[in-house]
């Protein structure tokens, strides 16, 4: 006589997990219902995208996604995208920098310095849960062909534009009509997107007046003339004019300086023109990587940081902290900058609230004091 065929059950009395052991299968909503003894519908509430939107008892909240968890089961992103017209995915475009090379220091990307801090300023949204982030990289560099975004936009709910550049404003102008975008970084008042940046004016202002409180009234500031026409250099080229007039200083054109910085690197010479115009004590540089090329072309002219001469960047960068003298340097609240970004996008998209364009201000960031301003 044949033996009695035996089957085991689930905790509700059931066999779907038997049976869909034996199938090798992803758990389904229909495994995760036949276990709990719900309906489907009850089990797609409670695990969907709006689940807040349905009242149910907590005690069966609670049940559903103990046996979600028990089952291995994860949401079928085709489906939902199908069934509620979102992929919830989030696109970062991060712009391509070239790693620097600093004789005696591993070399550094200027970009992947930063991604760390912006991802974490991100995933530390608890709003964040549910979403995932696509990442784009973009070549930012004068010379590139390659279009500043190539993003699908059909593909992605809302999308964070890091440290765009004028060739990308017509660009988010356009995908700002089919989804929440935000830049981080400075325009003028004149677009159709949101923006989201730190006060340059303020912070470079604030830089300035403790380089002349350090050193006296000769300093000047230096930049990159191939950057010089973004608005977020015109606006520290305006925050460093500002400490010179509130400490009752001229403002006069030699204090102001473009430098030929070409791959990173300046002339020697193109600085001792530079000093020879004023003799300043102090130099305030529109960005970490400028502050680091002159204080490359600063050692070749046998000068020392800042026995001879103090100096500032702005950024604080990681090439700002390995090179040596390391540098003083504005740092900028990228964490800040890019959760606030997260948030108003998850904030129109699941809760309604109205898209903003326009350039928004983030009045957080602070002076970090190293060797290159450090007098005995």
């Amino acid at each position: 006589m044949p033996a009695k065929k035996t089957t085991r059950r689930s905790a509700s009395g059931k066999t779907g997990d038997k049976r869909r052991a034996l199938k090798h299968t992803r758990a389904t909503i229909s495994d995760v219902a036949e276990h709990c003894g719900l309906s489907k519908a009850t089990v797609s509430r409670i695990l969907g995208d709006s689940a807040g939107n349905y009242s149910i008892r907590p005690a069966t909240r609670e049940r559903v996604q103990a046996a979600a968890q028990l089952l291995g089961y994860q949401p079928n992103r085709l489906a939902r995208a199908i069934a509620s017209s979102r992929t919830r995915l989030i696109g970062l475009a991060i712009p391509a920098r070239r790693v620097r090379q600093v004789e005696g220091v591993a070399p550094v990307s200027v970009i992947t310095s930063i991604s760390h801090i912006l991802l974490s300023g991100i995933f530390a949204l608890p709003e964040f849960q549910g979403y995932d982030l696509v990442i784009h990289k973009y070549d930012q560099s004068p010379e590139s062909a390659q279009m500043p975004v190539n993003f699908n936009e059909d593909l992605l709910d809302g999308l964070i534009f890091i440290d765009p550049g004028a060739q990308a404003k017509k660009i988010l102008e356009t995908m700002a009509k089919k989804m929440p975008v935000i830049a981080l970084g400075t325009y003028d008042s004149h677009i159709r997107f949101r923006a989201i940046d730190a006060d340059n004016r303020r912070l470079t202002c604030l830089a300035g007046e403790y380089l002349i409180r350090q050193f006296g009234g000769e300093v000047i500031y230096v930049e990159n003339r191939n950057l010089s026409s973004l608005v977020c250099m015109k606006l520290r080229r305006e925050g460093f004019a500002q400490a010179l007039r509130q400490q009752a200083l001229d403002s006069d054109e030699n204090r102001f300086h473009r430098l030929p910085i070409e791959n990173d690197s300046l002339p020697p010479e193109a600085l001792e023109e530079v000093l020879a115009a004023r003799r300043p004590r102090a130099i305030m540089a529109s960005s970490d990587d400028v502050a680091v090329a002159v204080l490359e072309a600063a050692r070749n002219l046998r000068l020392k940081i800042p026995e001879d001469i103090g100096l500032m960047g702005f950024g604080d960068a990681v090439i700002s902290q390995t090179c040596r003298p390391s540098l003083s340097t504005v740092q900028l609240p990228f964490f800040d900058l890019a959760r606030q970004a997260a948030s108003e996008i998850i904030a129109t998209l699941d809760r309604g609230m109205k898209y903003q364009s326009g350039m928004h201000l983030l009045s957080e960031g602070d002076l970090i004091l190293r060797e290159s301003t450090a007098l005995a």
